[in-house]
């Protein structure tokens, strides 16, 4: 009996598990299984956004790279365990942002650059048996030349450097030598340029670390393909921009100590100096040999007398009356005497050569060129600032006895010689107010960097707290 009943109790009572069936007219399986991609669709979402959240932001290690440096590089970075992405479109290698420094610290110690190839590391890779001299030849001189725009890279001003070498080959016969030559490519940074004697090192340093090279077989020039050396080939527009240059360097040097030595007095802004300076470039020689007019000293003398005295042998015409024997004698002593002053003829030649040194001067002199010939300074001069008693400020124009004392202090800086020409006016005039530049505005708020981490780890946050609203929700 208790059997029985208990049977007819649950085949009468309902069941507590609905059946497949019974689900699906129902509609309660629809139910569950939207709920079911609702949460996988919510944890999908959550492990993408904490994927990318977590995700470094990769930037290009070098900007400039061979396809053989690229793949060098992927090596090196894949052996040092440094996570890195090639870019699609430029082929750059990226690295992440946090591990930039490290990548680049480990590239630089196998050679590599930002800015150039390789140079001397090529040398010290194995080399295969066959590699011929010509190929040995072609990369010592791509090494020099890399070697060198390194070198040249590094310089105050310089972005980078690319060199080129042209290096015959040297004939044993000196008559048949060819020179060597080399021309510079350089990159400036923006706004900059090469300082006065850089352009000069550069040739000497090249033509130095290159055997028989000359500085004069090395040309410089720009990116704008501006010549900076001419390799010693001037031509007359060269000398007349050197000679321009040089003036206008002056001016400025001129302009600039004026500036200099007012600014403290009539304050900031309130001074305009330019200077025009006339310079004579011409070259002159001159040689001058010039002698003392007083008496000169004997330097040598030399004397040479002759005389010669007695009767002659024969005098007259040749003939019987010539030939007669001499007289008999006499004993009469005024008579002989007077005989022989008259037949002892006298015959005296002097001569005397006598050589004086003078005093002499030779004079070689090679003016410079350059010189200034004129200078012609013009000084503005703005009204003088002054607080009145309501605190207010006001200008006053300068007295003549402050514009003449300006005038003395301006003749003084600039080495005033009124014999040379020189003129310098001083005018006083108030300038013009200058207009307030407005201040540049920085990146908005949402284009800082810090803001697109912080928005990523929101999303997060936002992710992982829906994703546990749902689960915790009740059924």
């Amino acid at each position: 009996m208790n059997n029985s009943n208990q049977q007819d109790q649950a085949q009468g009572a309902p069941s507590a598990i609905p059946s497949f069936k019974e689900m699906v007219a129902s509609g309660l399986i629809y139910r569950h299984i939207t709920s079911l991609l609702a949460l996988a669709g919510v944890i999908t979402l959550g492990i993408g956004l904490i994927m990318w959240a977590s995700k470094p932001d990769y930037v290009p290690i070098f900007d400039r790279l061979s396809n053989q440096d690229t793949q060098k590089i992927a090596e090196s970075l894949r052996a040092s365990g440094i996570p890195y992405q090639i870019e699609n479109g430029s082929g750059l290698v990226l690295a992440p942002t946090d591990q930039l420094q490290k990548a680049r610290m480990q590239l630089a110690s196998e050679g590599f650059s930002s800015r150039d190839g390789v140079g001397v590391e090529m040398l010290q890779q194995e080399q295969s048996l066959g590699t011929s001299r010509f190929v040995e030849t072609a990369r010592y001189h791509h090494a020099l030349e890399t070697e060198l725009s390194r070198t040249i890279s590094n310089m105050r001003n310089v972005d980078s450097a690319r060199l080129h070498l042209a290096l015959p080959k040297q004939s044993v016969f000196i008559r048949d030598r060819a020179k060597p030559s080399a021309s510079v490519m350089i990159k400036l940074m923006p706004g900059r340029s090469l300082e006065g004697g850089q352009v000069t090192s550069i040739v000497q340093m090249i033509a130095s670390s290159v055997p028989h090279l000359e500085s004069s077989q090395v040309t410089v020039v720009d990116q704008w393909g501006k010549l900076l050396s001419s390799g010693g080939d001037e031509n007359g527009m060269d000398i007349a921009s050197k000679q321009f240059d040089y003036a206008r360097k002056l001016e400025n040097v001129y302009a600039k100590r004026i500036e200099e030595l007012l600014t403290p007095i009539l304050g900031l802004g309130a001074i305009r100096a330019k200077v025009s300076a006339e310079v004579d470039f011409t070259l002159q020689e001159k040689t001058q040999e010039q002698f003392d007019p007083g008496e000169g000293k004997i330097r040598s003398e030399q004397t040479e007398e002759q005389s010669s005295n007695g009767s002659l042998a024969a005098i007259g015409i040749p003939g019987a009356l010539s030939n007669q024997p001499p007289e008999a004698g006499t004993t009469d002593k005024d008579k002989n005497a007077k005989k022989d002053n008259a037949e002892q003829p006298t015959n005296v030649s002097t001569q005397a050569i006598r050589n004086f040194e003078l005093d002499k001067t030779i004079t070689h002199s090679r003016s410079s060129t350059g010189s200034l010939r004129k200078l012609s300074v013009a000084v503005l001069v703005d009204n003088k600032a002054s607080t009145n008693e309501a605190g207010e400020e006001t200008r006053t124009a300068l007295t003549e006895e402050e514009i003449t004392t300006v005038t003395n202090m301006v003749k003084g800086a600039i080495g005033f010689n009124q014999q040379r020409g020189d003129t310098v006016t001083v005018f006083n005039q108030a300038f013009q107010p200058v207009e307030q530049i407005e201040a540049v505005e920085g990146p908005a708020f949402y284009e800082q960097p810090w803001v697109w981490s912080m928005a990523k780890q929101v999303l997060v946050g936002l992710a992982i707290l829906m994703l546990v609203i749902f689960l915790a929700r009740p059924a």
